[in-house]
């Protein structure tokens, strides 16, 4: 059974909501439309959707001891590396030529994991997303409900009125 999507969509036009359409050999029958899911985010959804996203991923130099940051898989010919949680064990900042960059003058910051090293450049130049309990992750989303309740069919913020 398909989740129930968070978010303002619609019923795939394409699928007509089945997450099927034609058969190829390399998909078989998913609908390209959707992705197989039967339904695609609304742009206030998906505005929402990204609001969601940021609100969970953070700077590499903003995790602390204990924190779990996600490893992206990814696939490599025949190999395949899946999606993983890992709990920090140990942060610190050192020169970026520590960690092997070139530049001398940068600052990088290193994380040690359960699952390896993770290394970054200092001022949030790149995010990792951060683990959170099932509380925290409910506050997010009613958070991010509200956020799309003061967006337009556009996914733009609503113009306020000025106050008398």
């Amino acid at each position: 059974m398909k989740a129930k999507p968070t978010f303002e969509h619609e019923t795939c036009s394409r699928c007509c909501g089945t997450g099927n359409y034609s058969y190829n050999p390399v998909s078989g029958s998913r609908c390209f439309g959707c992705g197989g899911v039967g339904y695609k985010l609304t742009k206030r959804g998906r505005a929402a959707q990204n609001f969601l996203n940021a609100m969970r991923e953070m700077p590499l130099e903003n995790f602390e001891i204990g924190d779990l940051i996600r490893f992206d898989g990814f696939h490599a010919g025949s190999y395949v590396e899946p999606t993983r949680w890992a709990k920090v064990i140990s942060k610190e900042i050192v020169p970026a030529t520590e960690v092997g960059y070139i530049n001398n003058y940068e600052l990088c910051v290193k994380v040690e994991t359960s699952q390896g090293t993770v290394t970054g450049f200092v001022g949030g130049k790149s995010t990792w997303r951060k683990g959170f309990t099932a509380e925290q992750k409910q506050a997010q989303v009613n958070e991010a409900l509200a956020y799309q309740e003061t967006l337009t069919k556009t996914g733009k913020p609503r113009k306020q009125k000025l106050a008398a």
